[in-house]
């Protein structure tokens, strides 16, 4: 998968251990919600009580994630692709079988 981004300088940014770690948590977020369909039950009422409503971004996130988005020589469109390529993949890690 990695190659499809291109040079080199670009697969450092994805190979790096932030980027793996995030994607980890990310499937095992997925994951909870299979093995643990309570969780997804809070959270959705959660989210209709507006627990949410009042939650700010910390100013902390706002500027790491600046560092990320944008990707030397990757184009919007190309990193709409990855994403949308990400997002299958781990929907077929997590529900197997062709989605």
């Amino acid at each position: 998968m990695l190659s499809s981004f291109g040079d080199k300088d670009t697969k450092k940014i994805w190979e790096g251990e932030r980027v793996k770690n995030f994607f980890r948590n990310l499937i095992n977020f997925f994951k909870s919600f299979v093995t643990k369909p309570s969780l997804k039950n809070e959270l959705f009422k959660a989210i209709e009580a507006g627990s949410f409503k009042k939650a700010v971004v910390a100013e902390k996130f706002k500027t790491e994630a600046a560092e990320y988005s944008k990707i030397p020589g990757v184009s919007e469109t190309q990193a709409f692709e990855y994403v949308e390529d990400i997002t299958v993949r781990i929907a077929q890690f997590i529900f197997g079988g062709n989605i």
